[in-house]
Parts: structure tokens; sequence; C-alpha cells
């Protein structure tokens, strides 16, 4: 089980609610931004750089996959664009 509060949820937006789907066991999701791919690959990009994927048909293959370049940076923002992934600070 992932940390209280570490999980990701489903939500409602016609509702209001949220369903938790997943408790992460790697990704620690305190900030940052999520995108899903067309193949429902979800990346997480942390507010301190880390990028983490994971694959939401089963909610397998929980990894990071790499780091940005840090130096006091803030990372506010993901966004997917003709395959190429976009960070902003």
């Amino acid at each position: 089980m992932g940390a209280p509060g570490n999980g990701l949820y489903q939500i409602n937006v016609n509702r209001g609610s949220a369903r938790l789907v997943h408790n992460f066991t790697l990704i620690q999701a305190s900030a940052g931004d999520v995108i899903v791919d067309g193949n429902n690959m979800m990346v997480f990009l942390k507010s301190i750089g880390e990028i983490y994927t994971m694959n939401l048909n089963n909610f397998s293959s929980e990894s990071l996959a790499g780091t940005l370049p840090q130096g006091g940076r803030v990372y506010t923002g993901l966004a997917l664009y003709n395959g190429t992934y976009y960070g902003n600070t």
C-alpha cells in the first residue's frame, strides 16, 4: 500500500466525486503533473523533476524513468505533443 494520500483517483467531474483506483508503491505523488498517452501509459512528472511511468491497463510497471535537471527548479506542468513530452518550470 502507498502512503495515505499517495494514490491514483478516478474523478467524476459531473458528480464532483473521486474513487481510489490504485495505491502507488514506488511513486511518492506529492505534487506534479500527469498525462496519459494513447497506449494508456501514465507519465507523472513530480515537481522536483522525477519522471515516473505506469501502465494503466493493469496498473503495472510503476517505474522511475528519469530525472530532469534540478538546481532549485520546480516543475509545474507536463504536456505531450506529436510524441514528444514537455515539462515546464
